[in-house]
């Protein structure tokens, strides 16, 4: 009994911190999405290296579906393969290419976890192959 309790309690908090990163990242797609609908905004949040708010856009909207993509991948929805493929696709496009190569040691940089590693570098696989 008690060990039915405790797989029971671990599937729970699975479950939560799942929907705990689902809902983190539905938020941070609004802001993002606000960010590119606003140029002050857009500008307030334009880093050194990103000279054209117009460019800047566009990485704002490549970075809302790497964070997508990130959340499907530590919440299980898409397996290392998935990932993979998806990531491929995204590189293909001129973009998700820009952000990746302004943002994605920033990203290497700050990873909570293994998953999160593994994550990047997979995106750093993808971009790296696409480029070359």
């Amino acid at each position: 009994m008690a060990a039915a309790e405790a797989v029971r309690t671990a599937l729970a908090e699975r479950h939560n911190r799942r929907q705990l990163i689902l809902q983190a990242t539905q938020i941070h797609a609004q802001y993002l999405a606000d960010v590119t609908l606003h140029d002050k905004l857009l500008a307030q949040t334009q880093p050194p290296g990103t000279e054209h708010l117009g460019d800047y856009r566009k990485m704002v909207h490549s970075n809302r579906t790497v964070a997508f993509l990130s959340a499907k991948f530590r919440t299980g929805l898409l397996t290392e393969a998935a990932l993979r493929t998806q990531a491929r696709h995204l590189m293909q496009g001129q973009d998700a290419r820009a952000y990746w190569r302004t943002f994605g040691g920033f990203r290497e940089e700050e990873p909570q976890d293994r998953r999160d590693q593994r994550f990047n570098a997979i995106m750093a696989d993808e971009y790296q192959a696409v480029c070359d």
